[in-house]
């Protein structure tokens, strides 16, 4: 470790121990393996800022933590779009792990619908395979738009209903960790009972949430929620349908 008068981020002359220009460190390691675990680790685990914090305060006040975000207390905070990058990251690979969506029900399903619907159902459920999390992060605009729109009566714009989103889908990308590890290593039938455990946590989840952010009794959210993720399947179905559709008229 080395201590400089200077800082080596942005060659402010300094006499304190953080850059009063850019804030870094003014004790800094040469890098070594050690220093990035060490980095690494605190990370994920710093009590006021990091990603078990942030995990920690979504689950105990999620309302209090998107609040205070998106009225500007930031710093403590992971960005949301980063936070569920990373959740739909990992989320993503155990899904590659345990082949999930080669245990669809509707590919199990489909030898029993017509040969042309049959085939788009298929070809379908393969692009949720290999695109679902993306497809699900880029329908974040739709989401934002749809809780813009079930509640207009709010002071919320769209950009903090994107945040609002972004946060919620970050959050349930850990519960459907924890439910899909649950549920593959306890249950044979790991399939359904995860999909409906985690549609329901999903559901109260996303009802809790509406309620402390929009400051209403908790049965008008659940019952909002309700609407909220009927539009949002039935639109997620038919883009992706949709896509796959013209996708073969193309080719």
């Amino acid at each position: 470790m080395h201590s400089s008068s200077k800082c080596l981020n942005c060659n402010t002359e300094n006499d304190s121990k953080f850059c009063k220009e850019c804030g870094q460190s003014m004790n800094t390691h040469r890098l070594s393996v050690g220093h990035i675990i060490e980095e690494v680790f605190h990370y994920f685990t710093h009590a006021d800022k990091g990603l078990y914090f942030v995990i920690k305060e979504l689950f105990i006040r999620p309302g209090v933590v998107i609040e205070e975000y998106i009225e500007g207390k930031r710093k403590k905070y992971f960005n949301p779009f980063t936070f569920l990058l990373l959740c739909s990251s990992i989320s993503a690979f155990i899904y590659w792990k345990i082949d999930y969506y080669g245990n669809s029900t509707i590919r199990q399903d489909a030898t029993q619908t017509p040969v042309e619907v049959n085939h788009l159902l298929v070809q379908t459920s393969e692009l949720m395979e290999k695109y679902g999390k993306i497809i699900t992060i880029l329908m974040i605009p739709l989401l934002a738009g749809i809780g813009k729109l079930l509640y207009f009566k709010s002071n919320k714009n769209y950009a903090e209903h994107l945040t609002i989103q972004a946060f919620v889908l970050a959050q349930t990308s850990i519960i459907n960790i924890i439910l899909m590890l649950v549920s593959y290593y306890v249950f044979n039938d790991y399939y359904l009972v995860f999909n409906m455990l985690f549609q329901l946590a999903y559901l109260l989840y996303l009802s809790i949430v509406f309620s402390k952010v929009f400051k209403e009794h908790f049965f008008v959210s659940l019952l909002k929620s309700i609407a909220f993720i009927i539009i949002f399947v039935i639109l997620y179905w038919m883009i992706a349908y949709s896509f796959v559709s013209v996708l073969n008229k193309l080719t």
